[in-house]
């Protein structure tokens, strides 16, 4: 179970990382005066990456709400970055597309992310990313139920 020091400390560490990440990638987009959120930014990259997206879809993705997606999704129309599409398939569905505002945005904030992300892990060498994939990928792909739940 997870009573035990070392995971509690696992688990603080890799919290502690995740959150000096989140907030190194947030002051690399502010640093280059860009005009979005680490969120939004997010939200654009998958809008640009699936082509035409509804707004469940990126609720989903990003583990949000669809009230919280509604409301960036509605500053990022007013600034002009996406349109809103009806569905073919289903008229009371909305889909998203980037304009080219978006696209010029997006690529901006990609390299942004790109080179956060390069400075963030840059004191490890490329075994060692090596590795802390692997072993983050075997974690992620753990059924996390057998341990919370012993089944």
């Amino acid at each position: 179970m997870f009573t035990s020091i070392p995971y509690i400390k696992l688990v603080a560490q890799i919290s502690f990382v995740h959150s000096r990440l989140d907030q190194h990638i947030k002051n690399c987009i502010k640093k280059e005066s860009l005009d979005i959120t680490k969120v939004r930014a997010m939200i654009l990259n998958q809008i640009q990456f699936k082509g035409f997206i509804s707004q469940k879809t990126i609720a989903e993705l990003n583990n949000l709400t669809p009230q919280a997606i509604h409301r960036h999704v509605k500053i990022l129309e007013q600034k002009e970055y996406i349109i809103r599409k009806k569905s073919i398939n289903d008229k009371r569905e909305q889909n998203f597309l980037l304009t080219k505002t978006g696209k010029i945005l997006v690529s901006k904030a990609r390299k942004v992310f790109i080179n956060a992300i390069k400075e963030f892990f840059s004191g490890l060498d490329k075994q060692e990313r090596k590795t802390l994939t692997l072993l983050l990928s075997k974690v992620k792909d753990f059924n996390i139920e057998k341990i919370i739940l012993n089944k």
